[in-house]
């Protein structure tokens, strides 16, 4: 069967929703959003927060976070049995994800990263950002 490629400016919206993470080359998944939407089109994209939920991180017992490095690889967590340690994920720090989505095109709307709710931590688990197609 041959897929159909979607084409060029046909979307308002386009969401990435906790994935970019888990590609090794997120700044395809930036790209096409661009190529897809409309001019003045919005992208939105939701990861796991890279200062914070990282392979240099870890819990501590007041809900705070050790965190003892900041730079980008492919990891796999210890243990078994669950997505990351099974397939890894890719961290990049955030200046990796914003300055590919400026030099594509986009222009930055808003920035999150918004607490977890029923957490006890004072950290962000997720970083979200709204950005136009130009």
């Amino acid at each position: 069967m041959k897929l159909k490629q979607i084409s060029d400016n046909s979307f308002d919206v386009v969401v990435s929703n906790l994935m970019l993470m888990d590609v090794p080359d997120f700044q395809s998944v930036f790209k096409s959003a661009y190529r897809v939407l409309v001019p003045g089109g919005i992208f939105v994209y939701v990861i796991m927060h890279p200062c914070f939920q990282s392979p240099f991180s870890y819990a501590l017992e007041d809900g705070s976070r050790n965190v003892s490095s900041y730079s980008s690889q492919h990891w796999k967590s210890k243990g078994s049995g669950t997505l990351r340690s099974t397939l890894g994920a890719y961290h990049r720090p955030i200046s990796q994800y914003i300055n590919k989505l400026l030099d594509i095109g986009f222009s930055i709307i808003h920035m999150d990263e918004p607490l977890t709710i029923g957490a006890n931590s004072s950290l962000p688990s997720l970083y979200g950002v709204v950005a136009k197609k130009s």
